[in-house]
């Protein structure tokens, strides 16, 4: 229904720009909302895996979202609490670790693409 109202009035108001986002989604939805051409960004939350393996899924939406030209955020460190529908038990919560962060940009961009990374969400 959201996208039936913004597709109408993207056409009675063609001046005028519209920007989706989708939060906090996992690989498979972020890859939806890519394929499905209506989302200008998506956020892959794998904050909650290894680093390592936030590195490569956050690298797979990256480069499937860039081809499209759409911006992704991606997140390092987890807050204590319940965010979307991630539940982080407070000792499980922890915070950025700022050369983490210099790693996770450089093996995230984009390959053969001046974009990178659009924004990293950091748990300060």
């Amino acid at each position: 229904m959201l996208e039936a109202i913004i597709r109408s009035a993207s056409q009675m108001y063609p001046e005028a720009l519209f920007a989706v986002h989708l939060d906090h989604g996992d690989e498979e939805t972020c890859s939806e909302c890519i394929d499905s051409g209506f989302f200008s960004s998506v956020m892959i939350d794998a904050s909650h895996d290894p680093f390592e393996e936030n590195v490569a899924i956050t690298k797979r939406v990256v480069e499937r979202a860039h081809a499209k030209g759409i911006s992704v955020e991606a997140e390092l460190g987890q807050l204590g609490g319940v965010e979307e529908d991630v539940k982080v038990d407070e000792g499980s919560a922890c915070l950025t670790d700022p050369e983490e962060a210099v790693e996770f940009v450089k093996q995230t961009k984009s390959r053969g693409a001046l974009q990178k990374l659009s924004c990293l969400t950091l748990t300060l």
